[in-house]
């Protein structure tokens, strides 16, 4: 049983009115889920809910604790007699949204505005979303695309073996977690256009970007403009802290850079300077660079080859600002330092990205394993370079 928590939970919705063939369908889909290995999840009540957490306790891989009940109110015994976990919330009909933000996908048998609510929320979360059931949302949204958010669209199967077949098959492609409702972010031709006119830059050419933004370049500065973020503040803070600690250590593995946040904008710049990318190896260069960032009293969380240039003293030089960057901890600066011996090895593997996840939880290299070599030895070799860097 050590396993439980981490078998996916399926929300299971429909009206609480449920004809007879809907509670039958219900009942035939809690059932097959968790003969299917998942938990199941829903409002806690009558109608398709109930029926699905009594087909739930029916199947012969059911044990105590699978089926969850989502209740409106704040009594943990208003809900039907099959739930195992009730979770009383007090917010009513509100209780949709966390259903649907704990689920790992859902399945919505008939139902009326009370689904339909919850049918959005799910689209909004990224969801996998199956329909079925002979009445309701199932024959309105056939293969339909609610907004343009999403590039699928709303699965509608026949059966509930079809539907946990589905899901078996097609859930992993859904596994990205929700960071809430998007802002729309500003194209590079708005983010030029805002830079040009705040530093009377004429020529703007765009050399990269990324999930936070857009990088330029301009007559003598580079310029990094931030999207759109809820955090945008608080990214300010933290990039104007490790701006003047930078300027206060004076090390050569770092450029002095300038944060600005102006009229809703977040945009850092610093010098341009010639350098050469980095393409890994080179060791003695990148445990220059670690010291340099131990002694600034900084990490990053995002070492990564793209990262760095070397500069024409052969510096390594980390020329990419923003959110990875926060004060140092022992835990996160050895996890940097995994990293960073990762990308001598392996700068450009196609599991890199795999492999400086694995250092997120782990304290060895076993997942090297993966490409045939040696963990053991990787992580002796490791500890090796991780004392040249920590012991002056």
């Amino acid at each position: 049983m050590e396993n439980q928590g981490k078998r996916k939970i399926i929300a299971v919705i429909g009206s609480a009115g449920a004809s007879k063939p809907q509670s039958e369908v219900a009942f035939s889909i809690g059932k097959a889920l968790i003969d299917g290995g998942y938990r199941i999840a829903n409002g806690g009540m009558y109608g398709v809910m109930e029926s699905s957490a009594k087909g739930a306790r029916s199947s012969s891989k059911y044990v105590e604790g699978d089926i969850l009940g989502i209740l409106p109110g704040y009594d943990p015994n208003e809900g039907n007699s099959f739930i195992d976990i009730p979770i009383p919330t007090g917010v009513g009909v509100a209780r949709n949204a966390i259903l649907m933000s704990m689920c790992d996908a859902v399945i919505a048998v008939g139902g009326g505005a009370g689904t339909l609510s919850e049918i959005a929320l799910a689209w909004q979360m990224k969801k996998m979303i199956i329909c079925l059931g002979d009445d309701g949302w199932h024959s309105k949204l056939v293969s339909l695309k609610l907004d343009h958010r999403r590039e699928d669209s709303l699965f509608v199967v026949d059966s509930s073996e079809e539907a946990v077949a589905l899901i078996s098959e097609r859930q992993s492609n859904y596994n990205t977690s929700f960071k809430g409702v998007e802002r729309k972010q500003k194209g590079p031709e708005e983010a030029s256009k805002v830079i040009g006119d705040f530093f009377s830059e004429s020529k703007l050419v765009q050399i990269g970007s990324g999930s936070e933004g857009y990088i330029f370049r301009g007559s003598r500065q580079v310029f990094k403009y931030f999207h759109s973020l809820d955090n945008h503040r608080q990214l300010y803070w933290m990039l104007l802290a490790f701006s003047e600690r930078i300027k206060e250590a004076s090390q050569d593995n770092f450029f002095d850079f300038e944060v600005i946040l102006s009229q809703g904008h977040l945009i850092t710049y610093y010098n341009d300077f010639e350098s050469r990318p980095y393409r890994g190896g080179e060791p003695e260069k990148v445990i220059a660079f670690l010291r340099a960032i131990k002694e600034v009293g900084w990490v990053m969380n995002n070492f990564k080859a793209v990262n760095f240039r070397v500069n024409l003293e052969g510096k390594l030089v980390c020329v990419d600002l923003g959110a990875s960057f926060c004060p140092i901890s022992k835990i996160l600066f050895r996890q940097m330092c995994m990293r960073a011996f990762l990308t001598i090895h392996f700068p450009f593997h196609p599991q890199i990205k795999s492999f400086y996840s694995y250092t997120n939880s782990h304290d060895d290299f076993g997942i090297v394993s993966n490409v045939g070599v040696d963990s053991s030895d990787f992580l002796r070799k490791f500890n090796l370079f991780y004392q040249k860097i920590v012991s002056e």
